[in-house]
């Protein structure tokens, strides 16, 4: 199979104490079509004193049936190759120059010259799953830490040194092998887990696939679904996830209820993800469920149902003024004196709704609150909808006289307290549940 060799050209090459280096053992025993080195200034320096490079690829050329690969050397003039800041851009742009040149490829890596710094580096690069590279490791002949002169010193003789060289023995042992990296592999995927459930990008994290252990895929799939209220998908990708102990399909709840409060739990989560302009353009819908629902209640000792005075006509709930006056006229004077004017059908709104709870006599402290929805809905809705406007809590701090977290904090109390959405006692983990998985997919790693 066709490769190419990325490797830094380090202290131990091409050979320290009568034995390959890394980038030779490679070359040895894999036999890369062309090889990219990269060249620290130290290294550049040195080639340039005695011919290092090109005297090792002659070597190669003469005495191993005329093996000559392409070599491509990229000099970049850092001078502290321990520093990983200033290493990094320069080794991924040339990763990416071997990856545009030669595209499909597999690309070896060397993970054993250079620097340790640049070795960290190059090992990040083998367990990007984004690139066909493989990891070669070289173990040491002394199977131990090198002991022998590295080849920085001032008189370095490259022929003698390429001479002498024992790995030449027909009987040497091949040294090289791809290591697993399992340890690596596992701290890079917890990294690129934590950053993920930082962002609550469920759907990355499902597509992570099989570096995760069982069920976090299968989780994440439904919280994908759940975070975009697709709520019959979430409840299909629920199934076999019951021994997690979570409320994660409908628990008994009227669909209406449990549409209610899963439309909380999202907005929740877009408050935690401070995503501002989608929290004020989805509370709407929310707020005017809400209301139906306290609507309700209110109702109840009238012997009436919210239903009566407010039919749903074409999928939309309406306030019909001819219907209101056959069953509570008084309701429907009272709203005519808050508009200042005589009503006709009209599709419901946060303000009707809070007018007809006020006339109802609704708890002060939740009229408050669904006051300030009104007026986060009226300034910053309409914005934010149908002009280029990014909401900020500070806007809606300002509008509303409560910041996105107070409103939230309110909703939540106004839910937990009313009697149709006690449900199971399993309401306040169903509302904090992307809290509950953040948890346990942490800890299945």
């Amino acid at each position: 199979m066709a490769s190419i060799l990325y490797s830094c050209f380090g202290t131990t090459d091409p050979v320290r104490g009568m034995r390959d280096g890394g980038l030779l053992h490679i070359l040895r025993f894999y036999r890369p079509e062309a090889v990219y080195l990269f060249l620290s200034k130290e290294i550049a320096e040195l080639d340039r004193a005695d011919q290092r490079i090109a005297k090792t690829f002659a070597y190669l050329r003469e005495n191993w049936g005329g093996y000559q690969p392409n070599v491509i050397r990229v000099e970049t003039g850092i001078e502290d190759p321990s520093d990983m800041d200033a290493l990094l851009e320069p080794m991924d742009a040339l990763l990416q120059q071997v990856m545009l040149e030669h595209p499909k490829t597999e690309v070896l890596i060397n993970l054993s010259s250079g620097t340790p710094q640049m070795q960290i580096i190059l090992t990040q690069m083998a367990l990007d799953p984004r690139y066909p590279t493989k990891g070669i490791q070289i173990k040491s002949p002394e199977r131990a830490s090198g002991r022998a002169e590295r080849t920085n010193g001032k008189q370095y003789p490259v022929d003698e040194a390429l001479g002498l060289n024992e790995d030449e023995a027909p009987d040497a042992p091949n040294r090289c092998c791809e290591p697993r990296l399992t340890a690596v592999r596992r701290e890079a995927v917890r990294n690129q887990l934590r950053s993920l459930l930082s962002q609550r990008n469920y759907a990355a994290i499902a597509q992570m696939g099989a570096d995760l252990p069982a069920p976090i895929p299968k989780l994440a799939r439904h919280l994908d679904y759940r975070s975009r209220f697709l709520l019959k998908e979430a409840e299909a990708e629920a199934a076999g996830l019951g021994g997690l102990g979570l409320p994660l399909g409908r628990g008994g709840y009227p669909y209406p209820i449990y549409e209610l409060i899963e439309y909380f739990a999202m907005l929740k989560n877009l408050v935690h993800l401070k995503r501002y302009t989608d929290f004020m353009l989805r509370l709407n819908p929310f707020v005017v469920r809400l209301q139906t629902v306290l609507l309700e209640e209110a109702l109840k000792p009238l012997g009436l149902t919210e239903q009566e005075l407010l039919p749903v006509v074409n999928g939309r709930k309406k306030l019909r003024p001819g219907l209101l006056r056959n069953r509570l006229p008084a309701l429907l004077t009272f709203l005519e004196a808050e508009f200042g004017c005589t009503l006709e059908e009209r599709d419901i709104s946060i303000r009707a709704m809070n007018i007809m709870l006020d006339y109802l006599q609704a708890d002060r402290t939740v009229l408050e609150l669904l006051e300030r929805c009104e007026r986060g809905n009226r300034e910053l809705r309409n914005s934010a909808a149908h002009d280029l406007f990014a909401v900020t809590n500070e806007d809606i701090r300002n509008i509303c006289g409560a910041d996105a977290e107070d409103l939230i904090r309110g909703l939540e109390k106004v839910l937990t307290d009313t009697p149709a959405c006690y449900g199971d006692k399993g309401l306040k983990k169903r509302i904090n549940l992307y809290d509950h998985c953040d948890r346990i997919i942490r800890e299945c790693l």
